[in-house]
């Protein structure tokens, strides 16, 4: 394990606190857990963004609602490999997971 530190207002500290009493676990579980869920929530679309700019570097582009059908309609596609996958040529961008994937507007 190592070691990361950081700085949060006093009134998070406390709340984070009382949390940490009311789940039985310590201040440095729930953090370490708070940050590896973001991290496994973001991950995927920073990813998925500079993939996109190497694409968009190499004069590699893809239609709009091509995007549209291929990300969020996939879930219908024939094809369970391909599904909500926008593909560039010989390049693949795995959508995320249901388990990640953003849901809302």
């Amino acid at each position: 394990m190592e070691i990361l530190s950081v700085r949060i207002d006093a009134a998070l500290k406390r709340r984070l606190e009382v949390l940490a009493e009311a789940m039985t676990k310590t201040k440095s579980w729930i953090s370490a857990e708070a940050v590896r869920q973001f991290v496994e929530h973001n991950e995927w679309q920073v990813q998925a963004i500079l993939e996109g700019i190497k694409s968009a570097d190499n004069m590699r582009y893809i239609a709009h609602a091509a995007i549209q059908e291929r990300w969020y309609l996939g879930q219908n596609a024939e094809d369970s490999q391909q599904q909500g996958a926008i593909v560039f040529a010989d390049e693949k961008i795995q959508a995320p997971t249901e388990k990640t994937r953003y849901v809302g507007g």
